[in-house]
């Protein structure tokens, strides 16, 4: 469950829910009205007394009411009518807290999950790429997400140093906007500018750019207005948060250890993310680290992929997605102390 979109994957069916992460609240009577796709449909034309609220807002619950709704409607839309209360994994970010992470899978058992465990997002996507994450060399993962990025390097199954940082696809949109704003005096909504992202958005600067009209209202006027943009006016608005996200890179990559530095200049990293398909995004940041960079065969649904794959292995895994040596550890304990019988 991310701050733009909530997928839900089902053990033998594959990935059964797919819509974004709003609900709709009636302030009137206090009484939530719609959720997902139908909440979405209301964007920017919703009467007064009705807000749309986001429940995860950088990768965490900023709503807790709201995030249990959504995850009810999850649960009955994916399930129907069962009257069996499922496990749930959930992946989440680096940088979320204790507190955080106990309020999530509050949230999800009062929707009517039994069991909830967690798994980090970067151990969760290099299950979706299909890495082994057993493999006792080192692997970059960078996972992108509408509102945070968590970037990490697995080996011998374990995320062995991460780093989360609340800036992400969002933040592209708000920078869009902001350029749009100050470069044409024009407000444009939320729906415009993700299309505009969808559309033109692109890290490299093209002789050719592409253009795409875009209406909104005008600053001085209040007036409706028409311009037209192009890919490398994008690219100008969005380049500051890659900057952003570069330097967080280089930070984890200073603290890498120098035996795991040798296995990511040969292996690379791979990037996820709906946001990680900006054309030129690959290129650039390959360019920046130095070592070779992938984009993950599913970008927007790697990491819930990951997440279902991480399911046959929910035994092994305590209730922060950590892998449980002690089961193991007492065993070949128990082994030793036969053998010296």
């Amino acid at each position: 469950m991310g701050t733009s979109k909530a997928v839900a994957y089902l053990k033998g069916r594959g990935i059964i829910f797919h819509e974004p992460s709003v609900v709709a609240l009636d302030y009137y009577n206090e009484k939530i009205i719609a959720v997902g796709e139908e909440a979405e449909a209301l964007l920017g034309r919703t009467p007064g007394n009705v807000s749309l609220i986001k429940p995860i807002e950088e990768g965490v619950i900023a709503n807790f009411e709201a995030a249990e709704h959504l995850l009810h409607y999850i649960l009955k839309k994916s399930l129907g009518r069962s009257i069996i209360k499922p496990n749930a994994i959930l992946s989440v970010p680096s940088h979320i807290t204790q507190v955080q992470k106990r309020a999530l899978m509050q949230a999800c058992k009062n929707a009517g999950a039994y069991k909830v465990f967690l798994i980090d997002e970067v151990l969760a996507s290099a299950f979706g790429i299909g890495i082994d994450i057993k493999d006792p060399l080192g692997q970059m993962i960078i996972d992108i997400g509408a509102g945070s990025v968590s970037i990490g390097v697995v080996a011998k199954g374990q995320v062995v140093l991460s780093v989360g940082r609340r800036i992400g696809g969002e933040n592209f949109n708000r920078a869009i906007k902001k350029f749009v704003a100050d470069k044409y005096d024009l407000f444009i909504g939320e729906e415009t500018t993700e299309k505009i992202k969808r559309t033109i958005a692109s890290l490299s600067k093209e002789a050719e750019p592409k253009g795409m009209e875009v209406g909104g209202r005008s600053k001085l006027y209040g007036l409706p207005t028409k311009i037209m943009l192009n890919s490398n006016e994008i690219f100008e608005a969005i380049a500051p948060v890659v900057e952003e996200i570069f330097y967080h890179l280089k930070i984890l990559l200073s603290k890498t250890p120098p035996e795991l530095s040798a296995d990511l200049v040969n292996r690379g990293a791979y990037i996820t993310g709906s946001s990680a398909q900006i054309p030129g995004f690959v290129e650039l940041l390959s360019n920046h680290l130095g070592i070779p960079v992938s984009l993950a065969e599913y970008p927007g649904t790697c990491t819930v992929r990951g997440t279902a794959k991480a399911m046959q292995w929910m035994e092994d895994y305590d209730s922060e997605g950590k892998k449980d040596y002690a089961k193991r550890d007492h065993s070949l304990e128990k082994k030793e102390i036969l053998r010296k019988r």
